[in-house]
């Protein structure tokens, strides 16, 4: 403690100057809001996804639904997607080769002894089509099992406009948030200018973009509100403003250091790691109250300031190293989750409750140090002096401790009966893995994917690899019949609403051809 108060001034001048240095990094800070952290790396099934990803290609998808009262195919609304698909055939975080829509499809045609691919809607003519044309074009979606009820919903009041997002952007943060943000302004300017028709933005890069969104103000809402309200109840408890503010400086410095490393070893913010500065406030701050109070107490007895801090530090140094190190311990036991989210939230809580155990053992008392006491008493001190333990809170805790020893059996069965409910409940426990439903239903977005679920196909895709052993067997008949069987097994189940494979697309150019 003597060396501690000797060196004061150099000791806060480095914990203040690293924590300036981890606060800089944290405004560098990614986030990651999709599943895929949840994920163990060395799983077959996620390594396996990674090879397929190579060879196919990894895209996420835009998925925007166009929607009419009467008819899809009129000219405005034809109008309209024709202009939507080249706003994303134009956009740089756009595969302009994988934008989907009814006016840059191509259709298949047989014409005598040919087969005659030719976009099924002529864009130059879009404002000169008349009712005949627009027909013809119904009539070519209606009878073509590739566009039908995949492009066009059953009911031909809507479209679908897809358009494939790299990976290597739906992954980044800014860029996915960029890309909405140019997205909705379009869709706006539309709305406003096609007021009779519905537009609605859904797929996996805008489901991103708004869980980051929410990320975001989970955090710059929630970390607040917990301070604020640790902040009042702390105030209640020690009565002194220094008291209060003292261990929650202490957790405010552990979560920039969190935050500040994670920025500094390029790790991402995860959706489950949002929790992380919540659970340092109601965790960190705990060592910071005992010293505090301890100190406080001290005073009331009449100790100086320099005896009540190196009293209260001798007594609660080891304490505050045992609770803060197996604490820590219980977090690293996240190592053992599989998912990598949730073992760099265990490691990253480890070192945030270090951290506030390094500022409680040593940034408290420096401080402190300086802290300007009134005098209560004077003379030597006084074990019979007034001390926190008189107050009204102390009072009753203490009551309440008594009667808990009194009535420790009747206690004790409650708390098993409860345990026992408990256990029943978590027999019952539903796993939710769409991420659509993190949203409350009035959610726009969560409104917009569900309609877009129901009438247009939906927005996520289950893709099932067939690979042969020699070059060309998936051309094979015995093949591609076995593929169109597990194709009608997939869309007899309740979630599926259409397939789509190479088997469709022999059939149709056997079919017009």
């Amino acid at each position: 403690m003597e060396k501690l108060l000797k060196y004061r001034m150099l000791i806060l001048l480095v914990l203040v100057g690293l924590t300036i240095g981890f606060g800089i990094h944290i405004i560098h800070l990614t986030r990651d809001a999709g599943v895929s952290s949840l994920l163990p790396e060395d799983h077959p099934d996620y390594l396996y996804r990674k090879e397929m990803e190579e060879v196919f290609g990894a895209t996420d998808q835009i998925v925007v639904g166009i929607s009419s009262q009467d008819t899809i195919y009129t000219r405005d609304n034809l109008k309209l997607i024709h202009e939507l698909t080249t706003f994303f055939e134009n956009l740089d975080e756009i595969d302009a080769d994988d934008v989907t829509s009814l006016t840059n499809i191509d259709d298949m045609q047989g014409v005598e002894d040919e087969l005659l691919i030719e976009p099924l809607v002529s864009v130059e003519e879009i404002d000169i089509l008349d009712d005949e044309q627009l027909q013809a074009i119904c009539t070519r979606v209606r009878t073509n099992p590739l566009f039908h009820g995949k492009l066009v919903s059953a009911d031909e009041r809507s479209a679908v406009i897809i358009a494939g997002v790299p990976t290597s952007v739906s992954m980044k943060d800014k860029r996915v948030a960029a890309l909405k943000a140019k997205v909705v302004v379009k869709i706006s300017e539309l709305r406003a200018r096609y007021p009779q028709t519905t537009i609605t933005l859904s797929g996996t890069p805008m489901l991103k973009a708004y869980i980051s969104e929410y990320m975001q103000k989970d955090m710059r809402q929630l970390v607040p509100l917990t301070v604020l309200v640790v902040m009042l109840l702390l105030l209640f408890l020690l009565r002194s403003v220094y008291g209060m503010l003292m261990p929650i400086v202490v957790t405010l410095f552990s979560i920039v250091w969190t935050l500040g490393l994670k920025s500094l070893v390029h790790s991402p913010l995860t959706i489950v790691e949002t929790a992380i500065p919540i659970m340092l406030i109601a965790i960190g701050c705990a060592d910071g109250v005992h010293i505090m109070s301890e100190f406080f107490g001290f005073l009331r007895k009449g100790y100086s300031k320099i005896d009540a801090l190196t009293s209260a530090m001798r007594i609660l140094t080891l304490p505050v190293i045992l609770t803060s190190v197996t604490t820590a311990l219980g977090f690293i036991s996240l190592l053992s989750a599989p998912g990598v989210s949730i073992r760099n939230m265990g490691v990253y809580l480890a070192f945030g409750v270090m951290v506030a155990m390094m500022f409680s053992l040593w940034f408290i008392p420096a401080l402190t140090s300086f802290y300007r006491s009134k005098k209560i008493r004077s003379g030597q001190p006084s074990e019979n002096a007034p001390t926190a333990q008189t107050s009204l809170f102390y009072g009753i805790a203490g009551k309440i401790g008594l009667a808990t020893v009194k009535h420790r059996f009747l206690i004790v069965g409650v708390a098993l009966v409860f345990l026992l409910f408990s256990f029943l409940g978590m027999l019952h426990v539903q796993v939710e893995s769409d991420e659509v439903r993190y949203f409350k239903p009035q959610n726009p977005f969560r409104q917009a994917t569900e309609y877009i679920q129901n009438a247009l196909g939906g927005i996520t895709s289950l893709d099932i690899i067939i690979e042969g052993q020699n070059p060309d067997a998936i051309k094979q008949p015995p093949i591609l019949k076995a593929i169109q069987e597990l194709q009608q097994f997939c869309e007899q189940q309740e979630l599926v609403s259409y397939s789509l494979s190479l088997a469709d697309l022999i059939k149709r150019i056997n079919y017009v051809y």
